[in-house]
């Protein structure tokens, strides 16, 4: 997540540490240690401060100026949990885009400050999306589940996946529930639900879906780097391009944008050769790994 973010303050043309205007277009708020701010000048100038004015600052740096008001912009866009809750807590009128975190988070921010003039675009992939993708990749694969915790606030579910509940807060155990949801599906998709997937519960899961024989499908690079199969997932620049144009569509008077949470539009696949080997899963070749994709591609 640091990476991603750092990423994009790179990517955002900044005026690190300046406020050299009264009013600006786009304010970027970033939860980082100011140090990370170095780190700036590779790609700056590159997008937007050919078409808007744009400021780049962290939480740290708002907080060390008396004259650095985030009313001053036309709109804030935020990277990662903490810019996000920063801003949304500060500003009521000034519309806020949050980037870079996940939907969970961000309705947690909302919960607290429901009056908030905010959106986000979070980092969740879509389930349809997550299943579609994998069928396609694999055609081996056609069934699958889903594990939930009670504050997930995900949507119906595709017509071949099934749903399955999970919550160690009412002593439910990990290990039957992860065999509840394979023995009868092909794989188990992840999602970013914390109730289910994090650190603490991953190795577990991994290792009783395998037991099994039945791999994960993921949501992040580092789903596949841990052993997943394969997941969706969407890069900063990807991110970045879809928060161009979020941001553009406002700017031109597109009061909508502020209406919704937006889930990510472009995505990337990546896969593990080494679990597909495994568990004997063949691969379709006719999906490039190397190229940006839309659920466009997939749902013809």
């Amino acid at each position: 997540m640091t990476r991603w973010i750092l990423t994009l303050l790179i990517l955002a043309s900044p005026v690190s540490g300046v406020w050299s205007a009264t009013t600006v277009d786009v304010l970027v708020v970033l939860g980082l240690p100011d140090k990370l701010l170095e780190e700036t000048g590779y790609l700056a100038r590159q997008s937007w401060s050919k078409k808007y004015s744009v400021v780049v600052t962290t939480v740290s740096e708002l907080d060390a100026s008396a004259n650095t008001p985030l009313t001053a912009a036309k709109v804030v866009l935020t990277a990662g949990v903490e810019g996000c809750r920063y801003a949304v807590e500060r500003v009521s009128r000034t519309p806020v885009l949050c980037t870079l975190l996940s939907r969970e988070s961000y309705n947690r921010i909302r919960e607290q400050y429901p009056d908030a003039r905010s959106s986000a675009l979070v980092l969740d992939q879509p389930l349809k999306r997550q299943v579609k993708v994998s069928s396609a990749l694999f055609p081996a694969l056609q069934t699958f589940s889903v594990l939930r915790s009670s504050d997930s606030l995900e949507g119906r579910l595709p017509d071949s996946t099934k749903e399955f509940s999970f919550d160690s807060r009412l002593g439910h155990a990990l290990a039957p529930a992860v065999t509840e949801a394979v023995e009868n599906t092909d794989a188990l998709v992840a999602q970013a639900d914390r109730g289910v997937f994090n650190r603490n519960t991953i190795r577990t899961i991994m290792l009783t879906a395998y037991g099994h024989g039945k791999p994960i499908i993921g949501y992040s690079e580092a789903y596949v780097r841990a052993g997943a199969l394969m997941a969706t997932y969407s890069t900063i620049r990807q991110c970045f391009k879809q928060a161009t144009e979020i941001l553009g569509e406002f700017l031109l008077g597109g009061e909508d944008v502020f209406t919704t949470v937006h889930s990510p539009r472009y995505f990337s696949i990546a896969v593990n050769s080494n679990i597909a080997n495994s568990l004997k899963l063949i691969q379709n070749p006719g999906i490039p790994l190397e190229r940006s994709w839309q659920d466009e591609d997939f749902f013809k």
